[in-house]
């Protein structure tokens, strides 16, 4: 049998031109979260080339917000691009039931990693 021993571990430093966040609601620590969000945003210079959104816990499957990313491609992010993306993030995703109030919850969250992915720019 072959034994073979660990002796480098390289980490690479993070990529300036791309960003990641992630926000999720929990009723208490250690419970499922009653939703989350995923952004992954490359950027050029200022702006948003490229972008990645994930919405959990609000469907039966785990949802791409393609609405949103399309909506943010090219833009610089400002406060006010930041909030109209958020708010087209729920656009096609269908709840399950009793699951309606997460879309405040979604939006808030999107609001929150957006503003994260544009401040681990600064």
């Amino acid at each position: 049998m072959l034994r073979e021993i660990i002796d480098t571990i390289e980490v690479p430093r993070p990529n300036v031109t791309h960003t990641q966040a992630f926000e999720k609601h929990v009723g208490w620590d250690g419970d499922f979260a009653d939703a989350s969000v995923a952004v992954d945003l490359v950027w050029q210079d200022d702006r948003v080339i490229k972008a990645r959104t994930s919405l959990g816990a609000v469907a039966p499957l785990p949802a791409r917000a393609k609405s949103a990313e399309r909506a943010f491609a090219g833009s610089r992010l400002t406060d006010f691009a930041v909030r109209t993306a958020a708010e087209m993030v729920i656009a096609g995703v269908l709840p399950l039931s009793d699951n309606g109030y997460k879309f405040n919850l979604i939006v808030n969250l999107t609001e929150r990693t957006l503003r994260k992915n544009r401040d681990q720019r600064a």
